[in-house]
């Protein structure tokens, strides 16, 4: 089985192969370290969510760059 994961804050997003083939996707929810929900969720529904998550962590980033810019440049 090949599998990866990828962790954004509360929630962590799953797909693996099976040796078979199978491609499964899943959708964690994580609250205090501790996974607390698990949703097996479509391939399509699972590359939603992450795209959603990417564009979340990096509109958060550029807001974080503006502001650094405008604290050190004035």
């Amino acid at each position: 089985m090949t599998a990866v994961t990828l962790c954004f804050d509360d929630y962590h997003y799953q797909i693996n192969r099976d040796r078979y083939g199978s491609i499964r996707a899943k959708v964690m929810k994580i609250v205090g370290g501790v996974k607390i929900k698990t949703t097996e969720v479509s391939v399509t529904e699972w590359s939603q969510a992450v795209a959603a998550a990417l564009v979340q962590v990096s509109s958060r980033n550029t807001e974080m760059r503006t502001a650094l810019s405008k604290f050190i440049l004035g």
